[in-house]
């Protein structure tokens, strides 16, 4: 994740695709999908 956020911090746009809210933790923005389409 470290490298993960390094590389965001220097331009890059970075998708993560994950079930463990630990991980989500880390972004800035997080989207969530409910049977398949994104919930605001």
């Amino acid at each position: 994740m470290k490298l993960l956020k390094e590389t965001n911090e220097h331009g890059k746009t970075i998708i993560v695709v994950t079930h463990d809210p630990q991980v989500a933790s880390y972004t800035k923005r997080t989207f969530r999908l409910v049977d398949g389409r994104v919930a605001v």
